[in-house]
């Protein structure tokens, strides 16, 4: 199905919006599960995850906690970790790879002040992104 997609799609005006999503209009962008790995992608309601650039976060799975903390006024914060700058730099590339189907070493650099290499770590190997 995915390669009939891709076959009919763009002759019918679809662009790619992300591995599995068409859209005619170019801007259009949309926040999945996938966008949670990077962020920044602030949580709104239950079960929901956020992703601050720094630390990950995950709301309460309970609708009726969630609904009575935010009556008073709080977030239900179920828990919340820091990402490492190594993960974060992980995130990026898989959510370049995955969502828009290449990466730009230039827009790595940029994002984290460091060099990417592109390379094989033995003949014949399949290249890969590193820092």
């Amino acid at each position: 199905m995915v390669y009939a997609c891709e076959d009919l799609l763009p002759q019918k005006g679809f662009k790619p919006v992300e591995i599995y999503g068409y859209s005619r209009r170019e801007e259009w962008k949309y926040a999945t599960v996938n966008y949670e790995m990077e962020g920044p992608l602030i949580a709104f309601g239950s079960g929901a995850t956020g992703f601050t650039g720094e630390y990950e976060c995950h709301n309460t799975y309970s609708v009726q906690h969630y609904i009575e903390f935010v009556e008073k006024g709080l977030i239900l914060i179920a828990g919340a970790c820091r990402v490492a700058p190594k993960e974060r730099m992980i995130r990026f590339v898989i959510t370049r790879l995955f969502i828009c189907r290449s990466m730009s070493c230039t827009e790595f650099e940029k994002e984290f002040g460091r060099a990417c290499v592109v390379g094989s770590a033995a003949q014949g190997s399949t290249p890969s992104l590193g820092c």
